[in-house]
């Protein structure tokens, strides 16, 4: 994959990751200089592509995304040996193919590609469509784009994710309960975490949008299980606390304090009310 880079307000490009690897140890690029990503369309701090840290998305993560933003293009997954194209729009996975490979062999096959880097090419038209599959439907079925690094998660969870209906197959039973965070301080703050995965920043594409210039335009990662909350930190400029802790991964549950910036939210979990039994 080629990047454009930015450095010191001028642009240029495109380059190779070894082409920017060596232009970083000449001295050439600095840390004030930035890539673009396309599937984001976002800068990012280019010493995070050099010295080869952990990027925002991994491509199987870029994929559980593009079902919750419902882009239309073609998400690109490659490594050395091979090459595949995944065809998204509003949702749905519509084809997929490699060199040998059509339909939903293909997806699995590129899911599960090994030492692989992406690139998203958007409004772009499959050949020929060749699948219907709802991508959130899939990825929890499959269990793709699962984070194990914070530790073993509970043996029984249930994501907070809302799926498209009337697609033939009953949608997976919904949590028992509702989280909330809430700021008691000015300017005051609630949010509801009613999707399965929301970045939380104050960028204009972040599901969870805090205007504070103490935090970052992705700040953090919040993922909802039946039990708790999975925080990850996304290299924010001022960090990432729970309970007054500074994390780049763990866990926050009811009555925990979630630090961000100058705003500092408490966890509440909410039960839902059964229904009530009819007379």
């Amino acid at each position: 994959m080629d990047y454009w880079i930015s450095s010191k307000k001028v642009q240029t490009g495109p380059y190779t990751v070894d082409q920017l690897q060596l232009m970083w140890k000449q001295g050439l690029l600095t840390s004030d200089s930035y890539y673009y990503d396309r599937l984001r369309s976002e800068w990012l701090p280019l010493r995070s592509l050099v010295e080869g840290k952990r990027e925002l998305f991994t491509p199987e993560e870029a994929f559980v995304r593009l079902g919750q933003n419902r882009l239309k293009g073609c998400l690109t997954i490659f490594n050395n040996d091979e090459h595949h194209q995944i065809y998204v729009e509003n949702g749905f996975v519509i084809a997929a193919l490699s060199k040998s490979d059509l339909g939903e062999f293909a997806l699995s096959k590129a899911l599960r590609l090994e030492n692989a880097q992406y690139e998203w090419l958007a409004n772009q038209d499959p050949p020929a469509p060749n699948l219907r599959l709802n991508i959130t439907e899939y990825s929890m079925k499959h269990s793709i784009a699962r984070d194990v690094r914070v530790g073993a998660p509970p043996k029984v969870r249930h994501q907070t994710v809302s799926l498209a209906k009337g697609l033939g197959d009953k949608a997976p039973a919904k949590p028992r309960v509702n989280y909330i965070l809430v700021a008691d301080e000015v300017p005051p703050l609630t949010i509801k975490l009613d999707k399965m995965t929301s970045v939380v920043g104050r960028g204009d594409q972040c599901d969870v949008i805090i205007d504070s210039t103490q935090v970052s335009r992705k700040h953090c990662l919040l993922e909802v299980w039946e039990d708790n909350i999975k925080v990850k930190d996304l290299d924010s400029s001022n960090g990432t606390f729970v309970n007054g802790v500074p994390i780049k991964d763990g866990f926050l549950r009811s009555g925990d304090q979630l630090r961000l910036g100058n705003y500092r939210l408490l966890l509440h979990k909410e039960q839902k009310k059964a229904p009530e039994m009819p007379h």
